[in-house]
Parts: structure tokens; sequence; C-alpha cells
């Protein structure tokens, strides 16, 4: 999927900054993914990803995968308290996760998106 011309196409119709993305790798470390935490384009980045994430899946998934570090964080911690462990909590996580990108609401949480979506 990280090179199918097709989603390469999608994202490149959102003209987001940083020109042409070749692999959807690029568009993780656009949006912070493995940067250091006070990486306000990184940020930035990431917002204009959240927004387009509201009426579009494949920015949805994006977005979703540029959190899933913390994310597995939660899920790990979790897996010790609930019955089923690990794989319990992360099919708790997930999906809520999904609801969060999805209904982000963009026009008020301008900075720290990606704390804020965790």
């Amino acid at each position: 999927m990280s090179a199918r011309s097709r989603e390469l196409d999608i994202v490149n119709s959102w003209s987001l900054p940083g020109g042409q993305v070749t692999h959807l790798n690029e568009v993780l470390v656009r949006a912070g993914f493995n940067t250091a935490r006070d990486d306000s384009k990184g940020d930035h980045y990431l917002w204009l990803l959240v927004k387009q994430a509201s009426h579009d899946d494949l920015a949805a998934r994006i977005v979703l995968q540029r959190i899933l570090p913390p994310l597995l964080a939660i899920a790990r911690r979790r897996g010790r308290i609930v019955d089923g462990g690990i794989d319990t909590a992360l099919a708790d996580v997930l999906p809520s996760a999904w609801e969060v990108v999805r209904k982000y609401p963009w026009h008020r949480r301008l900075n720290k998106v990606a704390a804020n979506l965790v």
C-alpha cells in the first residue's frame, strides 16, 4: 500500500506541504513520526492530515499509523488489567482511536495534535 500509485495519487491530490510524495512513509515522517516532540512543522502537517481525515479514509489510516506507537503502549498497559490481555486491549483501543481521528475538532485544536489524539 505504501508505494501503490492509487494511494500516492490520492495523497498528492491533497496538496500538502513538502512536494510530491513517492512513498507513504514520507507522509508519516513529515507528520512527525520518529521526530522531536517539539517538531512544530510535523505537528502542523499532522493537523492538516487530521483535517483531511474527517472525510477521507486514507488520511485517517495514515493518522492512525502515525499515532500507533503510543496506542500500542496504552494497549500494553491496559492488557495487564483486562481479561483477554493485550489482544483485548488493542481491540478496544484501535476502534476508539479511529473514531477520535475521524471526529477530531481540528478547527479548535491546532497544536500538539498527536498528544491530543492519544
